[in-house]
């Protein structure tokens, strides 16, 4: 981990270490992972045309002022995901934010193991940073993702211990999914072949940039 980042240490030590991942892929039989490279390629379509790059518009309004916005990707994404939730649930939390180009991307797994299905799903989408937690240990760490700089709290699932990671965060920066008993979420269409595709509704390309207005007095124009 990036020590400029972040300088303690007992966050190390809750790392899941390179032969977690290696051994997470091989134990994924090959038609799982095709569904979830399935999964991730209909998010593609969904986000990447979406990810604008950083940009800054203006627009003069009355009075001879000049409303500035700017929006770029948020500094940092973490999913907090708990024993509620599969693989295809967590890739449709975690692979949004690298399409719309927040750098660190990182999940959590909260009072347990991770899956081997959820780690491909994270190692397809390009999540490099993986932690097992407790609900105190995930609040800890939202907390200081926070006093770095912006970012989003990704909550999947619907127990306690994910509830009480949650907590730590403003609640402008946090977004939740449950998965609904025995019904699809609205707005979720599946056909041949898209069995294993998850979105998640009310989950927008917007949630992933950092916006600023700026409301400033309009140069005046120089004679020629």
């Amino acid at each position: 981990m990036d020590k400029d980042w972040d300088t303690s240490t007992w966050i190390d030590a809750k790392t899941l270490p390179d032969e977690a991942w290696s051994e997470a892929w091989r134990a994924v039989d090959e038609p799982l992972r095709a569904r979830l490279k399935t999964a991730l390629a209909a998010l593609c379509q969904v986000y990447a045309p979406a990810a604008p790059p950083s940009e800054r518009q203006e627009r003069i309004v009355r009075q001879g002022l000049v409303l500035t916005r700017t929006s770029r990707p948020l500094d940092w994404a973490l999913v907090l995901f708990d024993g509620e939730c599969s693989a295809a649930q967590v890739l449709a939390a975690a692979a949004p934010a690298r399409l719309m180009g927040v750098p660190r991307v990182m999940a959590a797994r909260i009072d347990g193991d991770f899956p081997d299905d959820v780690l491909c799903g994270l190692e397809l989408a390009g999540v490099e940073e993986a932690y097992a937690l407790s609900a105190d240990e995930g609040a800890r760490l939202a907390g200081h993702l926070f006093a770095t700089g912006p970012g989003i709290l990704l909550g999947v699932g619907d127990s306690n211990g994910l509830d009480k990671g949650l907590s730590a965060a403003p609640r402008d920066s946090v977004w939740q999914g449950r998965a609904p008993d025995g019904a699809l979420p609205a707005g979720l269409h599946l056909g041949p072949g898209q069995e294993g595709v998850w979105g998640w509704p009310g989950l927008g390309p917007e949630r992933f940039l950092s916006v600023s207005w700026a409301l400033e007095a309009q140069e005046p124009k120089q004679e020629e």
